[in-house]
């Protein structure tokens, strides 16, 4: 068992089952406005050669040294990172590096895994960077940003630098580090007979037998594939208890994420590769995004028939395999009306506040600008640098048909606003206020009492709180007990008293409204982002 998992360490560029856990924090080495510097040593100068027989035979990796920012690793290891877009003889590939091959504990800023992504198929050479960047925003995603490689004093090339799912990943995303974690790995080695179903792919449908989900899913950490087959059978049968095994808010996001950017190369596709499932310490498994390689209409097949024209990926439907029972994720949690509330309220989020806000566009102008010299001076690239140039809005190549994606997400966010499942309007959430210590007052405030107007036609409204920053949110309903002037019941004002439990610093709290068709939050990014006030500044 512990050699398996070693192996799928190395083949799959995960840095999770045999390694100490982080020491350090990695946010330097990922952030997203710096370019690294990454030296590869290799003692033989037949390295091509050797990385790409590693490739083919066996899970060894080629010793080097590694210099990262001016940092020097000896017993280094590297090998060309598992992956579709591997072809022999490429002028370059994509890259994992294991510093602690040879030396254990070797790390870089608590890193002590490399995963480099040449991004193949994009000529913006910003698809991965700019994808992960916006998914973070909303759901748990790796940080990338971009560096500059050089092998045996040579430049390389220029690389997608992307972090690893690890300990660190997990610390920072999750509450524990110790849980069940899947990869969907469709592509994978293992091909088991009997029973099994055929062409499941990574779309979790059930298994009759246990062991026929090692066809399709690596277990990167953990024991065994029972909580895998369980959640999986929980989502297929929809049961009540679903939300148990399955946190299924998050789950839309991810949903949403990949529909909105036309990513084919997700669970949306036929084979539904790319992505993580992590079981964390409550019990629940998470969605996690993986590989934005092909997002923004590059891959095309729905596995329909032939590629679907750019024109087809601009108005793919929001709503994409709702009656569609081999994709259990998306038929049987968007048949449910609160769920469909759900995704709708994620999908708008993401078409306003990145697409039509014109966020997206900025933000891809200045990452092409920040990359533009280090790109045009790659030996290696695979587009010229006129390709390059005009990514964000021509379609680049007469067979691949690569489109430029700030044009065709301005289109796809244009046809999704006029969509008839997406023309619903949140209720709007308004003039929050505190009850405060009154003026002169020696009566000092104890409670949290928050007030806050919500439009017309609201179904429900509820405040989502905590009092510590690491602890769960406990939900509660806000009421609306004022009148209007006419008499009438109700002034849209709904409130709601929290008494914290002991002596508490500040409250944390996001709000969230329902009306007959969708939900609006109070923040929109709620979450990672949330309201906070504290008893301190209510007695002011």
């Amino acid at each position: 068992m512990e050699q398996q998992k070693s192996t799928l360490f190395i083949l799959f560029s995960l840095v999770i089952c045999t390694w100490l856990p982080a020491q350090t924090q990695s946010s330097d080495f990922y952030n997203t406005d710096s370019i690294q510097e990454i030296k590869i040593k290799f003692d033989s100068d037949n390295w091509r050669f050797l990385l790409d027989s590693l490739r083919f035979n066996g899970s060894e990796l080629l010793e080097a040294t590694v210099d990262i920012n001016g940092s020097p690793f000896e017993g280094a290891g590297v090998r060309i990172k598992k992956d579709r877009v591997f072809i022999p003889d490429q002028k370059k590939n994509s890259l994992f590096i294991r510093l602690d091959y040879k030396n254990p504990g070797q790390n870089y800023q608590g890193s002590k895994g490399l995963m480099l992504s040449l991004s193949l198929r994009d000529p913006s050479m910003v698809r991965e960077v700019l994808g992960l960047e916006i998914a973070r925003k909303y759901m748990p995603a790796p940080k990338a940003n971009f560096a500059k490689v050089q092998v045996n004093d040579d430049y390389y090339g220029l690389f997608v630098n992307i972090e690893p799912i690890d300990n660190q990943f997990l610390a920072d995303n999750f509450s524990a580090t110790d849980g069940q974690l899947f990869y969907s790995n469709p592509a994978g080695a293992t091909q088991l007979g009997g029973e099994c179903l055929n062409n499941a792919n990574g779309n979790l449908r059930v298994e009759e037998d246990i062991d026929c989900y090692k066809n399709n899913f690596d277990l990167v950490k953990g024991d065994n594939y029972q909580a895998l087959a369980e959640v999986v059978a929980a989502i297929n049968a929809g049961t009540d208890n679903l939300e148990e095994l399955l946190d299924i808010d998050q789950t839309l996001w991810f949903l949403a994420f990949h529909n909105l950017f036309a990513n084919l190369s997700s669970y949306l596709g036929k084979e539904a590769p790319n992505y993580f499932l992590y079981q964390d310490s409550n019990g629940q498994f998470s969605p996690i995004i993986w590989n934005l390689n092909f997002i923004i209409g590059t891959y095309k097949n729905l596995g329909r028939g032939s590629d679907l024209s750019v024109e087809q990926l601009i108005e793919l439907d929001p709503f994409l395999h709702i009656d569609n029972q081999l994709k259990p994720l998306v038929s049987r949690l968007l048949n449910n009306t609160k769920n469909q509330k759900l995704y709708r309220s994620h999908l708008r989020t993401l078409i306003y506040e990145e697409i039509l806000s014109g966020q997206f566009e900025a933000r891809a102008k200045a990452l092409q600008a920040q990359i533009e010299v280090p790109f045009t001076n790659d030996p290696n690239r695979y587009y010229e640098t006129a390709d390059f140039d005009k990514s964000l809005v021509a379609v680049i190549g007469k067979v691949s048909k690569v489109p430029g994606i700030v044009t065709f997400m301005n289109e796809r966010a244009r046809f999704l606003k006029k969509h008839a499942e997406l023309i619903y309007i949140p209720s709007e959430i308004s003039n929050v206020t505190y009850t405060r210590r009154e003026r002169f007052s020696s009566k000092r405030v104890q409670k949290y009492q928050i007030q806050a107007t919500v439009s017309n036609f609201t179904n429900r409204v509820d405040i989502f709180y905590r009092f510590s920053e690491d602890g769960p949110f406990q939900k509660m309903s806000m009421e609306d007990n004022g009148k209007h002037n006419d008499g009438d019941a109700g002034d849209n004002i709904y409130g709601i008293t929290v008494r914290p439990a002991g002596e508490s610093g500040k409250i944390q709290y996001y709000i969230r409204v329902e009306n007959p068709k969708t939900f609006g939050y109070l923040p929109n990014r709620y979450m990672n982002e949330y309201q906070e006030i504290s008893l301190a500044e209510l007695n002011k």
